[in-house]
């Protein structure tokens, strides 16, 4: 798994499938909705982002990170903002979020 520092909680997506890169809406801490960053090539990715960046900000606090599934959980790890991790000292964890099932 790459881009996190390991800790006791992201240790649980050592054996988690990748599903891909997502932006999600966070509130108090759950992810309330989320959409995947694929699209397909005949789309422009500049104007889908923005619109999709538009929705979910509308929902809650918009974050990049991955998307993890382990056996029926699904997990987001939200990417740390820039130059947030760059203190050897004390790094940065990154908690994994498990996605509500309804």
């Amino acid at each position: 798994m790459a881009n996190y520092i390991a800790s006791e909680e992201t240790r649980i997506l050592d054996e988690a499938t990748h599903l891909g890169k997502y932006w999600a809406a966070l509130r108090d801490d759950c992810v309330v909705s989320f959409v995947s960053m694929r699209v397909p090539n005949d789309v422009d990715f500049e104007d889908f982002r923005g619109k999709a960046k538009s929705m979910l900000e509308a929902l809650g606090t918009f974050r990049t990170g991955e998307m993890y599934q382990l056996g029926m959980d699904r997990y987001f790890l939200p990417r740390l903002h820039s130059h947030q991790n760059r203190s050897k000292k004390n790094p940065k964890v990154v908690k994994p979020i498990k996605l509500m099932r309804y």
